[in-house]
């Protein structure tokens, strides 16, 4: 069983950009590789791409007949680095109409050595077939915003998929201050990727291949990281199913917040936010013995996370 799903906290873009990548980067793997586009709200992968929608699902579902393999690759587009895209639906009403063409087409995956990326768009655990989607994966990613707001919120959105917690991984998306292992203790999930660039990458899979595409030299290898962390996982099935429990008893180095150097580079990327804001103060705490002086700027907000940071 090789299906992938790929889905995003609330507020977090990046799931279809994310799902792109991963069906690219899989190449060495898996000579057949597809991206089913599953957002309820509507996918926006055809207009990007600047292609017709059709053929997509609801081609597909038009031809009321048993889904098959070969049906599925015929109203499948292909990229030019050899992925396939079902392009899926404008919108909820639409997506009504073709939830049982999409577990079809999973089910058709489910028994096959090929790969197929289901992106899910952004996290509803009100949509029944998403649950049947996870159900049928391998391998859940779950994107989440590299913020603070974003950290903290992702683990809230984790405790509701806890019926599918040793098959998910995480991969940061957006601008990223703060220490991987820390992150992981905080989710007590594994971190697979950090793609600040997400964005660009896959518009290079969108333009031709990531081969033709100068990216920097960091950005190709979080590439590779991401790339060897999703092999890891997909074939070493010992792996996959204990490190899910990886950090289990480990404590939360973000929780203890006076100790923390997510706290240092929280206020760090405070004091190099904004240099104009009129509210500014210096905080000491104790840091291993050491005390230091930071300066900050405070907002509302910035406030309000730490509260809820300590609370945790």
């Amino acid at each position: 069983m090789t299906v992938v799903s790929v889905l995003s906290a609330k507020g977090c873009p990046g799931a279809t950009s994310t799902s792109l990548t991963v069906a690219g980067l899989m190449k060495a793997k898996f000579e057949n590789r597809t991206l089913l586009e599953c957002d309820p709200a509507g996918g926006d992968l055809a207009l990007r791409m600047q292609k017709s929608s059709r053929p997509g699902l609801i081609t597909l579902a038009a031809e009321r007949t048993e889904i098959t393999r070969a049906l599925i690759d015929h109203h499948s587009q292909a990229l030019s680095d050899g992925v396939n895209i079902l392009f899926g639906t404008q919108g909820f009403e639409q997506f009504i109409l073709v939830e049982d063409i999409i577990s079809q087409v999973v089910t058709n995956y489910i028994e096959t050595d090929d790969l197929l990326v289901v992106d899910l768009g952004r996290w509803d655990p009100h949509v029944n077939l998403t649950n049947h989607i996870l159900e049928s994966s391998k391998l859940i990613l779950l994107v989440i915003d590299g913020s603070s707001e974003g950290i903290v919120s992702a683990r809230s959105i984790l405790s509701s998929l806890k019926t599918f917690e040793k098959k998910i991984s995480v991969v940061i998306t957006g601008t990223f201050l703060f220490d991987k292992f820390e992150v992981e203790s905080f989710l007590k999930r594994k971190v697979v990727g950090i793609l600040e660039e997400i964005f660009k990458i896959s518009e290079s899979f969108i333009a031709d291949s990531i081969q033709s595409v100068k990216l920097k030299s960091e950005v190709n290898k979080n590439l590779i990281n991401l790339q060897k962390e999703i092999i890891d996982l997909l074939f070493d099935s010992e792996e996959n199913s204990i490190y899910g429990n990886k950090y289990k008893d480990e404590p939360s180095v973000i929780q203890d917040c006076s100790t923390s150097s997510f706290k240092r580079r929280f206020f760090r990327k405070l004091n190099t936010s904004d240099e104009s804001s009129d509210v500014s103060e210096i905080v000491k705490f104790e840091n291993f013995g050491e005390t230091r002086d930071i300066e900050q700027s405070i907002s509302n907000e910035e406030n309000e996370f730490l509260q809820l940071v300590e609370e945790l």
